[in-house]
């Protein structure tokens, strides 16, 4: 399987795509700090710096992940929705899923999404452009870390993967 690693950060996706054998083509990161930290443990895999002026070809990746930026869905934060200045980059990975036609998607942001509207936003998105989901809340505590902070992760498939042709 070929990957896409959107908002990349430090590539906490990727790591997790190569402990399932999946290898990661391409990263999407505009951060300095996050693109060496990238190019130091990733040595062989491009970085695109900007969102705004990435375009995919159809059928290139098999997976897109993606943590778009949550300043404006945190509770904690401007609770200005998916259509704040940061976190309505949601909408250029929903251009980005659009354009390339992955069989799966993950995106993965705060629990405030929830509740700021951000979550209906995503979900209704990718139904528009054609893809079944699935919606978990994890916390961190699950997986073994030390401490209890929730995210939302939405699991998403390409409808036509599970399509039945008639007989």
């Amino acid at each position: 399987m070929k990957h896409l690693d959107l908002f990349s950060g430090i590539g906490g996706f990727t790591l997790a795509a190569q402990a399932l054998g999946i290898e990661t083509i391409q990263f999407v990161e505009i951060q300095d700090y996050c693109c060496h930290v990238l190019t130091k443990n990733f040595p062989n895999i491009p970085i695109h710096q900007d969102i705004h002026t990435f375009h995919a070809e159809p059928n290139q990746y098999d997976l897109i992940t993606g943590g778009s930026p949550c300043q404006d869905l945190s509770l904690a934060g401007a609770r200005t929705g998916i259509t704040g200045e940061r976190s309505s980059l949601w909408f250029e990975m929903l251009r980005v899923i659009n354009e390339a036609r992955p069989k799966f998607v993950v995106w993965e942001n705060v629990k405030g999404a929830i509740y700021t509207g951000g979550l209906t936003e995503v979900l209704r998105g990718l139904s528009r452009i054609g893809y079944l989901f699935d919606v978990e809340i994890l916390s961190a505590a699950e997986i073994g870390a030390p401490h209890l902070r929730e995210r939302v992760f939405v699991v998403a498939y390409a409808y036509e993967l599970f399509r039945k042709t008639p007989s």
